[in-house]
């Protein structure tokens, strides 16, 4: 872990409005809408900021749709003020974009938060849309594309594989829940997975760092770099680079094939 490029997913709401197959937050397995209390995001962030103080360089605010969330202007006003020199970025979708009001974008705009656009090719004049925003001085880019969907992340199988060392998105997405820092999503809300398939994936504490136990940020780091998951050994199906199991985008079966390999 780069100790100067650190930083964190967030989700502000846990389900989406999508429902992609094998989404790699599990979000597609939720069948209520699953919102974060604004109450409950700016204690967690507040425990994240006592500990890392001005290090956070960057803040990904997702889900899940983060647009679902109904108090989203006011959560993004108090992170803002709680990170006042982070980049924050909210990773959306789009679906949600043109029906949102001035004022949402007044605060994007006054808190400089970036739109990050999932392109799923399911949104006409998205490119008109963003363009819009941006000679309206808020910064937007694509996120992804749908182009290659990638499917299997976790396993169920019996070799043990160290999928920590190969793994393709290592330090790029570590996940803030709760008061715990997990390597990525697949660790973070796997509690969505076992509910659905009536499964019993259990984390250990070599699957997370939890803030309560760090002093600052210096240790922090350490603990990052030290830490090696059991979930990455055990679990994981993120580990070969020329052979991702990938295909086309489409949205869920909620069969358990979309989501691991057996």
């Amino acid at each position: 872990m780069n100790r100067n490029n650190f930083g964190v997913e967030y989700h502000l709401v846990d389900s989406c409005n999508l429902n992609c197959a094998g989404c790699s937050h599990y979000s597609s397995l939720i069948d209520d809408k699953k919102i974060v209390q604004l109450e409950f995001i700016i204690k967690d962030l507040t425990l994240l900021k006592n500990k890392v103080g001005d290090k956070l360089r960057w803040l990904r605010l997702l889900g899940g749709e983060p647009l679902l969330h109904p108090d989203i202007k006011e959560c993004l006003k108090r992170i803002r003020e709680l990170f006042p020199n982070t980049q924050i970025s909210m990773v959306t979708n789009g679906i949600l974009l043109k029906s949102m009001d001035q004022e949402f974008y007044d605060i994007c705009l006054d808190c400089k938060i970036e739109i990050a656009i999932t392109d799923y090719k399911i949104i006409k004049n998205l490119r008109s849309i963003m363009i819009g925003m941006r000679k309206s001085g808020i910064k937007t880019n694509y996120y992804g594309n749908s182009r290659i969907w990638h499917y299997q992340h976790i396993r169920l199988t019996e070799e043990r594989i160290d999928c920590l060392t190969k793994c393709i998105y290592k330090n790029t997405c570590n996940n803030y829940r709760g008061g715990k820092i997990y390597l990525c999503p697949h660790i973070a809300y796997i509690e969505y997975f076992n509910k659905y398939f009536n499964k019993d994936i259990k984390l250990d504490e070599s699957d997370y760092i939890d803030l309560n136990d760090v002093k600052n940020f210096d240790e922090l780091i350490e603990k990052l770099n030290d830490t090696k998951p059991n979930f990455c050994y055990q679990y994981c199906n993120y580990y070969d680079r020329e052979h991702p199991i990938h295909g086309k985008w489409d949205k869920t079966n909620k069969n358990i094939n979309e989501f691991c390999k057996i």
